[in-house]
């Protein structure tokens, strides 16, 4: 036979049929015998084109012969589920077939002109009917060029169909693949990645096949075998369950790294994990384990890998033996944070904790005996904003509370607390000194000057230029310093700095909020009076108010900008404005200011969890700020601040000498005040003299976790001006939403992406014009117009930036029947323009939420 490699093997066999029966009489017919049922799709595909009438259907012997009695004469092809030898009531009339055809697919295929490897006819023979069906259309040149056993097993069922099946607990097999390949399925998980099979002998029926306990010890292979090839010396006791084929290990581990990065099957991973773990015994090899080994897939080795981490800290004693270990595994630490159970899983173990113990150790170590280099108070505030805010901003994260924080970790975050104060106490103590030697006449230095005198250059320079001032109570600086970190973390060029400016002494509200009035400088001067719910009078020229009171300071704004009556704003009604066109440079002015308190609760106690959640406040009062058309924006503050738990020692409870008029824990105010030990410096702009203790010492007794300001602290007198500028013509980054047609889980991801910026011509960074969008997800039942589904929280879109995971509640109080078509919308979190819609069904019971 002369072969045509351009000829498919569909029209290969319409040529066969139509030489046996082309030229014959029109009652000429030929019965194909398919006993394996292997040839009835490949006819259905293939003999109707060739204009040849099929008969196909699955009925009785006797049902057939009917027909062939009753139907009109016709060449056609009789298919038949029986071999030759077996054929029993139709026998009369396959006597006047044509031709009886039994030919099995590797037969046909070679006839065709497919050179099948002689040696691999049995294994290729499970495999042939699907990719038969699958190939039908192509030229005899394709089969020839890509068969081969391997490629075509791949073909008919590929990885990803595996990991599918593997990653979808309760899902049966039929969804994924036909009965035919089943076969198929069975050999490549065996073969190509070493995997139990899903059956033994005889293929079963697709439902017969328990996928489910298939899927655990699959799973349990992955884990054990990962495990076995990271610590060849010490291997765990499940040999069964090692893949030890090379090829099939590095298919398999794979595989296995695929499987995390999925974003819609890592739910199924962790639960399968867990179960598999039950099935091994990694669990008692970890806890042997020497050393510390590369983070795993197994959720068991992970935890009971912490587990000794931790119980190894708890039996530490002091600082340098901590920070010695913690050195020689802050590496691993992160390493396993940063691992499956560490980041991605729902239910983590929780290495974070031990990563962010440990770099407070490091930067606690780092910084201990810096003072020893200090020279002049210049030395020492440089520091302090250069790097020693950042022994600050750890401060503050031992001193958070964490409910989830494992009970033998607590004693090693006292080691550290007390580490901290040591710190604070030490470098503060050099601070006081090199004050006490500049101090002439009751006068102090100033490194940077005040935030008033400062901030009167920042907001001349335009008079059309919108400009923002945000004034907020007790900012240190390390929360200044984060605040821009996290406002530039979403841009694609630097927006923000921070600048140092100083606090008036004592550093308190009224005098630090006078003094950072644009401008005023020496135009003010202090007094106090006998009015204890007032005591501080504070004046300036042609103004008549007292400027120690908040209502008057906005009175003197007023007259000195221009500034408008409603464009005195608080932090509450710029980010709880129910129309975006309230927040606007074209309603409010120019200049707007907007106060708050958020980080000074005026009860003497720091957040009890933390400042992340206000400093995410704040940076999303600068996103709604420019929004409203002012790109340039100003935070200023007061004063700084420290906390503390004195020890009896600590507490001086001897009061200055002299004419005291006024006094608090960290101050003491009056005239011709005198002290054995504390610094007595000059009030700003008044004849009163001042005296605060020295480092962190107080004048009275104060229990329970202290939030002090009034004193000479770094902490207290070194405050930031934050300085953050937005291109005029700024523009947003869009979002879209990735697709997406059904709510299926109860802890449903979605994944939104930022869509391609415009590119510079020489760095191919995203241009700098555009900005970071804040974004959320509301899920509306179009009909009623309620929010079934919303995002847990905001999401940050960053221009260049990657796709990011949002998670989606049930709103409570919500119903929507099963099956229901919503709306999935992707807002801006500012002012909840629509950048992107899908429409979804809900295939999951509401009830099911709580």
């Amino acid at each position: 036979m002369i072969l045509n490699k351009d000829i498919s093997l569909g029209q290969w066999l319409i040529n066969h049929i139509s030489n046996t029966l082309t030229h014959k009489p029109s009652s000429a017919f030929i019965i194909w015998c398919d006993p394996d049922r292997t040839w009835k799709k490949l006819l259905e595909l293939s003999v109707e084109k060739g204009g040849f009438e099929l008969w196909a259907d699955e009925c009785h012997e006797l049902e057939l012969r009917q027909r062939f009695l009753n139907e009109p004469v016709k060449q056609r092809v009789i298919w038949l589920p029986e071999s030759k030898d077996n054929i029993g009531y139709f026998q009369v009339y396959a006597l006047q077939a044509q031709q009886v055809i039994q030919i099995s697919i590797a037969e046909a295929l070679d006839a065709f002109g497919v050179d099948l490897p002689i040696d691999q006819i049995q294994a290729l023979g499970p495999i042939l009917p699907a990719h038969a069906v699958q190939w039908i259309g192509y030229p005899l040149s394709f089969w020839k060029e890509r068969f081969s056993v391997g490629e075509v097993k791949v073909a008919l069922v590929d990885d990803e169909t595996i990991l599918s099946i593997l990653s979808s607990p309760g899902k049966a097999l039929s969804d994924y693949i036909t009965q035919e390949r089943l076969p198929i399925l069975n050999r490549r998980v065996v073969d190509d990645f070493g995997l139990p099979p899903l059956f033994e002998g005889k293929v079963p029926d697709l439902p017969l096949v328990d996928v489910e306990n298939w899927r655990v010890r699959c799973t349990a292979a992955l884990l054990v075998t990962e495990a076995n090839d990271g610590s060849p010396s010490n291997p765990p006791g499940d040999k069964e369950k090692v893949i030890h084929n090379q090829a099939a290990k590095d298919r398999a581990l794979k595989l296995l790294s695929l499987w995390q990065n999925k974003f819609d099957q890592v739910d199924a991973f962790e639960a399968l994990a867990t179960r598999a773990d039950s099935i091994s015994t990694l669990q008692y090899w970890a806890k042997n384990l020497p050393g510390m080994p590369s983070p795993l897939s197994s959720p068991i080795v992970e935890t009971t890998r912490f587990q000794v981490e931790i119980e190894t800290l708890a039996h530490m004693d002091g600082f340098e033996e901590l920070s010695d270990y913690f050195s020689h595994h802050i590496n691993a630490y992160k390493d396993h944070a940063n691992g499956f159970w560490g980041k991605r899983a729902k239910k983590r173990v929780d290495w974070m904790a031990l990563v962010n113990l440990a770099e407070a150790s490091s930067i606690l170590r780092q910084q201990s005996g810096v003072d020893k280099f200090w020279y002049t108070v210049q030395d020492a505030t440089s520091w302090f904003v250069e790097a020693g805010w950042r022994v600050d901003w750890i401060g503050e994260s031992l001193f958070k509370e964490n409910d989830h924080l494992p009970g033998a970790l607590i004693g090693v975050r006292a080691k550290l607390r007390q580490a901290y104060h040591r710190h604070l106490d030490r470098v503060n103590t050099t601070f006081s000194d090199l004050i006490a030697q500049t101090v002439t006449g009751k006068k102090i230095q100033n490194p940077y000057g005040f935030t008033g005198e400062q901030l009167a250059k920042l907001v001349q320079p335009s008079p059309k230029q919108p400009i923002a001032v945000i004034i907020t109570d007790a900012c240190r600086y390390d929360i200044g310093c984060r605040l821009v970190e996290a406002i530039n973390q979403s841009e694609p060029v630097r927006r923000a700095e921070v600048m140092p400016s100083c606090a008036p002494l004592p550093s308190i509200t009224p005098l630090g909020m006078t003094l950072g009035l644009p401008g005023i400088g020496e135009k003010v001067y202090v007094q106090l009076t006998d009015n204890p719910a007032q005591p501080w009078l504070i004046t300036a020229e042609h103004f008549a108010g007292n400027l120690a009171d908040a209502a008057q300071r906005r009175e003197w704004l007023k007259e000195n900008f221009k500034v408008k009556d409603h464009a005195f704003l608080s932090i509450d009604q710029v980010l709880n404005s129910d129309s975006p066109e309230i927040i606007s440079s074209k309603t409010l002015g120019r200049l707007v200011f907007v106060s708050s308190d958020e980080l000074d609760d005026h009860d003497g106690v720091l957040k009890p969890y933390g400042l992340d959640s206000v400093i995410e406040r704040y940076a999303s009062l600068v996103r709604r700020l420019q929004t409203g058309g002012y790109n340039t924006i100003f935070l200023v503050t007061d004063h700084g601040f420290f906390q503390w738990e004195p020890a009896s020692d600590e507490k001086d409870g001897t009061k200055p000498d002299g004419e005291i008029l006024w006094k608090s824990r960290r101050a003491v105010v009056g005239r011709n005040l005198k002290h054995n030990t504390a610094l007595c410096v000059s009030v700003p702009n008044s004849d009163l003299d001042c005296c605060v203790p020295r480092s962190v010492n107080s004048f009275k007794t104060y229990g329970g976790l202290g939030f002090f300001h009034g004193g000479l602290t770094l902490q207290e007198w070194i405050i930031p001006i934050v300085s953050i500028h937005f291109p005029q013509k700024g523009q947003k980054i869009r979002g879209v939403l990735k697709p997406v047609s059904q709510i299926t889980s109860l802890a449903q991801r979605i994944q939104v992406a930022p869509e391609a910026t415009q590119l510079d011509v020489f760095g191919g960074q995203a241009h700098e014009n555009y900005l970071s969008r804040p974004v959320i997800i509301k899920v509306i039942h179009p009909v009623t117009g309620k929010v079934i589904f919303k995002s847990k929280k905001q999401t940050m879109l960053e221009p260049g930036g990657e796709i990011v995971a949002v998670d989606l509640m049930a709103v409570s109080g919500a119903s929507v029947d099963l099956k229901s078509e919503l709306d999935m919308l992707l807002l801006d979190a500012d002012d909840e323009e629509v950048l992107d819609r899908l429409k979804v069904t809900l295939q999951v019971e509401l009830d099911d939420w709580a």
